[in-house]
């Protein structure tokens, strides 16, 4: 355990384990320092039986520079890396929360199992602006596992040319789940690595993480700033929103908005002949894509809709597509399928569709027109 106002780690720090679990190294520079992370910080878990074992990096602000790698696999499950925070920020374990995170784009997070179990947790979270380049792994072992969880977390956040897998190996497990915490979020068309804008994430960011047979959460938690708590899928550019799942194993994309949801494409234009439609796809050529719409979700109170407008395709190749809109009291009523040249088409995977009026002088619960399902 180190605990200073700044640390600096730019050589090897190893706690690997030699037993039934992996060591615990702590890095906490406290509330008002900094702690960088350079060089190798690992606790991994070598020997038969051994898991990988507990990083944490703590402060005010807490950086993974370039270069770096922090480990903490192991040989039967992979272990836990907090980096400037717990899951989700909680404080329950006597975890503080930092201010801002960075990883850098050529530094290395991992928390595999390396032969057989599941892989572990990395955490990358801050109440400010929490920024993720580089590449993060949690996978299940190649003879058997579970992939893992990986959150990347904050006020804003910013993923571009982020490397996700918390995948298991193929026919081996479960697909883990890489989390996006943000208070709200756009998705737009870009290429993977392209430049994001602070709480935008691109389609070809959201394809390459699904396609490597990592699910995808993105939940919106609301704030102070204009528009928070709703997730919007709607490129106003001149190419589709394509988020497509081609790896061949079992996925789910989820989105969940404190606030509203809205995906919707864009007609063909009526001032430029040249302008064809862009519509938004969400959908698989290989392997089962679920997909999850829950507007309101985790809200105390009533809000919260879910609107697919025009030009929406969705195609889950036996994924099961479920909308969920339980708590609003608007009078167009929770859940709006009403553009034209819209389908949902699941190829015998289940259709849920769940809403709620609270007044009997709305509108129905789900409305659909000029729609397909």
């Amino acid at each position: 355990q180190i605990n200073l106002a700044t640390v600096n780690q730019g050589g090897l720090v190893r706690a690997d384990s030699l037993v039934d679990r992996g060591g615990r190294i702590l890095l906490d520079a406290g509330s008002a320092g900094s702690t960088n992370l350079g060089g190798t910080t690992q606790a991994n878990g070598s020997l038969a039986g051994t898991v990988g074992g507990n990083i944490q990096a703590l402060g005010q602000t807490v950086k993974v520079l370039d270069g770096a790698q922090v480990q903490a696999s192991g040989v039967a499950g992979g272990g836990t890396i907090l980096l400037g925070g717990d899951y989700q920020g909680s404080v329950a374990n006597g975890v503080p929360q930092a201010q801002a995170m960075d990883i850098a784009r050529t530094a290395s997070v991992s928390a595999d199992a390396t032969v057989r179990g599941d892989g572990g947790r990395i955490v990358a979270w801050s109440t400010g602006t929490t920024s993720v380049h580089g590449h993060l792994s949690s996978r299940g072992g190649p003879q058997g596992g579970d992939g893992g969880l990986i959150e990347t977390s904050g006020r804003t956040l910013d993923t571009s040319q982020i490397e996700v897998v918390a995948a298991a190996h193929s026919g081996m497990g479960k697909a883990g789940t890489w989390l996006l915490d943000p208070e709200f979020i756009y998705i737009v068309h870009g290429l993977a690595g392209g430049p994001l804008n602070g709480v935008t994430v691109t389609d070809g960011t959201l394809s390459n993480v699904l396609s490597s047979g990592t699910s995808v959460t993105l939940q919106a938690d609301g704030g102070a700033a204009t528009g928070s708590g709703n997730i919007v899928v709607d490129d106003m550019g001149s190419n589709p929103v394509s988020i497509i799942h081609s790896g061949g194993s079992d996925v789910t994309l989820n989105l969940y908005a404190l606030g509203n949801i809205i995906v919707k494409g864009q007609p063909p234009s009526t001032i430029v002949a040249a302008i064809p439609p862009r519509p938004v796809y969400i959908r698989s050529s290989n392997g089962r894509l679920n997909v999850n719409m829950w507007a309101g979700y985790g809200g105390t109170g009533t809000g919260g809709q879910i609107e697919l407008g025009d030009y929406v395709q969705i195609d889950t190749r036996g994924g099961n597509f479920s909308l969920a809109a339980p708590n609003d009291n608007s009078a167009l009523g929770a859940i709006n399928i009403t553009g034209g040249n819209t389908y949902v088409n699941t190829a015998g995977g289940d259709i849920r569709l769940e809403g709620r009026n609270v007044e009997a002088s709305q509108s129905a619960a789900v409305r659909i027109f000029n729609a397909s399902l």
